[in-house]
């Protein structure tokens, strides 16, 4: 996390491959990412990401299974459930199964 105003200004220094120092202001990496490279254009590169505030990595959600409990299968045998989430830039990620009732005993 960082904390800091609009003009405070995040400096990046490397020593290797080559000896560089890339700033940019938080304001700026609101809106888009930092690209440098250590040399010539065909040489290695990096990226400073832009900022990402917390409407973009955080959520609350709540959610209640309406179905009826014969609906859901056999008798009492419980049931499972995955959380599937997708970014703003596609990637996606997922849980492991959450088991409710008493199926979930394996």
């Amino acid at each position: 996390e960082i904390d800091g105003r609009a003009d405070s200004v995040l400096t990046v220094e490397l020593t290797e491959p080559a000896r560089q120092r890339v700033q940019a202001r938080l304001a700026d990496l609101v809106d888009d990412n930092v690209v440098a490279f250590t040399g010539v254009f065909t040489s290695e590169s990096f990226i400073v990401h832009r900022l990402v505030g917390p409407s973009e990595y955080a959520a609350q959600i709540r959610w209640q299974d309406r179905r009826p409990a014969a609906a859901k299968g056999k008798g009492n045998e419980g049931d499972w459930y995955y959380v599937r989430v997708t970014q703003q830039n596609g990637q996606m990620a997922w849980s492991s199964p959450i088991w409710v009732g008493e199926g979930g005993s394996a």
